[in-house]
């Protein structure tokens, strides 16, 4: 076949060549004008200490952990990756763990068009969608866990379509490793694991169901178990990989402010004795609290989910300020990049029901990750990790497979 000729297989190393040589070059060119944004800091300090094999804690503080304390607030999976950078080549290896997460990241959504049977144009342009998107640039300059989620997202999605078309046990083994390293990383990537289940319940036969679900929580929580026995040990609940959910229902939703989200979001009041707490202590008491607000007045937490919705689907940042020019520049890329492919993933579900259980399971991964967000926290940085669905679907929904799900095998 054509496909399998020299000269495809030197063209595709080249496309490759050249798309993997535009984020080494994008990287060093943010790299040389570095500047720190929130939370950063945090991941390449716990990185450092973790390379230095000083433990996972900040020399610092952060969070309410004093310096030296056990860090319990983000799980561990970008800052060990960022710290195997370190080990290698310092601050330099940060950049190349980066630059990896990137080229990787192009790969996935590659052969996730793949997985759909796009046709190979369809493929490329979405790696390149990927890869001039302004927003996605914007994490090729800091070190945020952005990057590796939209890679876990992309991955998960992937190995759960061909599950769903050809469900077995090695297969599984496989989705429940990835789902652990993406949960170590990230909480919110267990979402498109729902996804899957969801979609499991509906496609997947029970007898093949009763096999399956017992090898995913086994695999799962036994790669989860580590570190979840090490949280417990130093004071945070054992059932998290991170002990934050309960701080951010607290502040987004439960406190009597007008606009967590204004320029004084970041003032609330505190519980009283809040920071002499243990990890666990401080997110039951924030969960408690948060609830009581919610219930107390649900017209407010209505409001304020109503007003996530505005934020997720936002063309323009809302935790920064920009200039006029930057502004526009975002404004433009988002309406191009994300708000497009958002209009023609709505017109095509309207315009021809689809029958393929793989866009089902897009869709719904989709629809889960807004729900979560827009009913805790949401923000442009929350949605992107998802744009890459949104992307893939629009395309999927709008051009010509290769071939139908039943005349080619998975």
């Amino acid at each position: 076949m054509a496909s399998h000729s020299p000269t495809s297989w030197r063209s595709t190393w080249v496309a490759w060549s050249l798309v993997f040589v535009f984020h080494a070059g994008v990287i060093a060119v943010l790299a040389s004008r570095h500047y720190f944004v929130p939370d950063e800091g945090a991941y390449t300090g716990l990185a450092k200490n973790l390379a230095e094999w000083k433990g996972f804690h900040l020399d610092d503080g952060s969070y309410w952990h004093k310096a030296g304390q056990p860090y319990t607030h983000f799980a561990p999976g970008w800052p060990f990756l960022l710290a195997i950078g370190y080990t290698l080549l310092g601050w330099t290896g940060y950049w190349l763990i980066l630059w990896l997460v990137w080229c990787v990241n192009s790969l996935l959504i590659y052969d996730l068009a793949r997985i759909l049977r796009l046709l190979p144009r369809w493929n490329w342009a979405l790696v390149g969608w990927l890869s001039l998107n302004p927003l996605m640039l914007f994490y090729h300059g800091h070190f945020m866990t952005e990057s590796v989620v939209i890679g876990y997202n992309l991955a998960l999605t992937r190995l759960g379509i061909r599950l769903l078309r050809q469900p077995n046990l090695w297969g599984m083994t496989g989705f429940a490793a990835l789902a652990a390293a993406a949960h170590l990383t990230r909480s919110q990537c267990m979402l498109p694991v729902v996804a899957f289940w969801l979609c499991a319940l509906i496609l997947i036969p029970w007898k093949q169901l009763a096999k399956l679900l017992p090898l995913f929580i086994v695999v799962h929580l036994a790669l989860l178990g580590p570190w979840l026995w090490r949280m417990h040990l130093v004071g945070a609940t054992g059932l998290s990989t991170e002990v934050k959910l309960g701080i951010n229902l607290y502040q987004f939703s439960g406190t009597p402010n007008d606009d967590p989200y204004g320029p004084e979001g970041g003032k609330f009041p505190l519980p009283e004795g809040i920071e002499t707490m243990t990890p666990a202590e401080r997110n039951s008491v924030f969960m408690k609290e948060a609830i009581r607000g919610i219930t107390a007045r649900p017209s407010a937490y209505l409001h304020k989910c109503l007003t996530r919705i505005r934020l997720l689907f936002s063309p323009v940042p809302n935790f920064y300020e920009t200039s006029r020019t930057q502004y526009l520049i975002i404004l433009g890329s988002s309406l191009v990049f994300y708000h497009l492919p958002l209009l023609l993933m709505l017109i095509g579900l309207i315009r021809q029901f689809p029958r393929d259980p793989s866009i089902w399971f897009l869709l719904v991964a989709v629809l889960i990750w807004y729900l979560f967000h827009v009913l805790v926290n949401a923000s442009i940085r929350n949605r992107l990790p998802s744009d890459v669905w949104v992307a893939t679907l629009a395309v999927a929904l709008w051009t010509p497979r290769s071939m139908s799900c039943n005349e080619q095998k998975p």
